[in-house]
């Protein structure tokens, strides 16, 4: 696809997703995995951001090592204690040096700061889970509200499970409390199903879940 083309395609498919889904999506369209996902971080809820590949490395530079995939905070501290703050850093440091010190690591940080990434994208794959979740506007205690909510995260699920032909054979609740506090809770259900009615009547009041789906 042209660079126009993928624009065009994500723009529909954003809109898609909000028509019918109600959710908004923000897109980052570039030359590979690693630049596209900085990209849909650029103006979220609703962005739509482009990065060219031979702007990568100048947009790259000012950027704190912090949002290279896979550099968590025990990351970020060792290179910063490294003199390495910034991926313009990382552009000033040499493979062999991030390497030695950094060891596999470091050989991705080496290519993630000139804006290189060969990770294949896979557009397809087999489905482990079906979801579906909601945000409340202001916290909710009453098991008999969350019930309520609840009947159409399951429905939208069920209708889910329906579309690709599969059946949900555990019911995974997360539930996120005042204090942000995750809670989880399994139940695996009697035979696998695709009904909205035995999934609501597996579960307790939640904020979303997960069925893990099989064949």
């Amino acid at each position: 696809l042209s660079e126009a083309t993928a624009a065009q395609a994500l723009a529909r498919i954003a809109s898609t997703v909000e028509d019918e889904v109600g959710i908004t999506v923000s897109i980052g369209l570039s030359g590979n995995k690693f630049l596209a996902k900085l990209a849909s971080e650029q103006q979220k809820p609703r962005g739509y951001s482009i990065i060219g590949v031979s702007e990568a490395k100048s947009f790259l530079a000012a950027l704190p090592v912090a949002k290279i995939n896979g550099v968590g905070a025990a990351t970020a501290v060792r290179l910063e204690a490294a003199g390495i703050h910034t991926i313009g850093d990382l552009q000033q440091t040499s493979e062999m040096a991030l390497v030695t010190q950094f060891g596999k690591l470091g050989r991705r940080l080496a290519h993630f700061a000139q804006g290189e990434d060969d990770r294949v994208v896979t557009p397809d794959r087999e489905t482990k889970s079906i979801s579906a979740e909601t945000t409340f506007r202001q916290d909710i205690s009453s098991p008999r509200e969350l019930i309520q909510i609840a009947q159409p995260l399951c429905e939208r699920v069920a209708a889910s499970l329906t579309k690709k032909g599969l059946a949900g054979g555990t019911l995974v609740l997360k539930l996120k409390t005042e204090g942000f506090r995750i809670i989880t809770r399994n139940r695996r259900l009697g035979h696998p199903t695709q009904r909205a009615s035995v999934l609501i009547e597996a579960a307790v009041p939640s904020a979303a879940w997960t069925v893990n789906v099989s064949d």
